[in-house]
């Protein structure tokens, strides 16, 4: 719910959000920009792919504290990368925005784009066995072809 304060902290210079998303910059009293939001929503990512999940508060508090670490403690997963990026104490290390953490995420998520010529969604190109994880709910089809 806290995305898109940042803006607003910019330009009217009021303390907003929920201190656990702070960057550094923003919880130390500069000014704060959209890499801000880039920030908060490397903490969520991390909460999301915490091996322990993050039902326990304590569990939480320790992943809001190991992304404050100077280098992030991100769990080994395909994301950690994009993650770490996100988490950066340096505004000027992060994702300029939101749209740029999204398409590393993709990359990720969706390497074969890099291979095919970037089809907006998997499956619209032709393709081969091995993305058959893409198409699931049509078996009925599928067995008809």
């Amino acid at each position: 719910m806290d995305f898109g304060i940042a803006k607003a902290v910019a330009s009217g210079g009021t303390v907003a959000g929920t201190p656990a998303y702070w960057p550094p910059e923003q919880a130390a009293g500069a000014p704060a920009d959209p890499r801000a939001d880039v920030f908060a929503a490397g903490i969520v990512l991390a909460e999301m792919v915490a091996p322990g999940g993050t039902r326990e508060p304590a569990a939480r508090r320790a992943v809001w504290h190991a992304m404050r670490d100077d280098s992030a403690k991100v769990p080994a997963t395909p994301w950690s990368e994009a993650i770490r990026k996100a988490v950066s104490h340096e505004p000027r290390d992060r994702f300029p925005s939101a749209q740029a953490l999204a398409r590393a995420l993709e990359e990720v998520t969706h390497p074969h784009h890099r291979h095919r010529g970037g089809a907006a969604v998997p499956g619209l190109a032709s393709f081969t066995e091995a993305e058959a994880q893409y198409f699931f709910g049509r078996e009925a089809e599928v067995e008809g072809v």
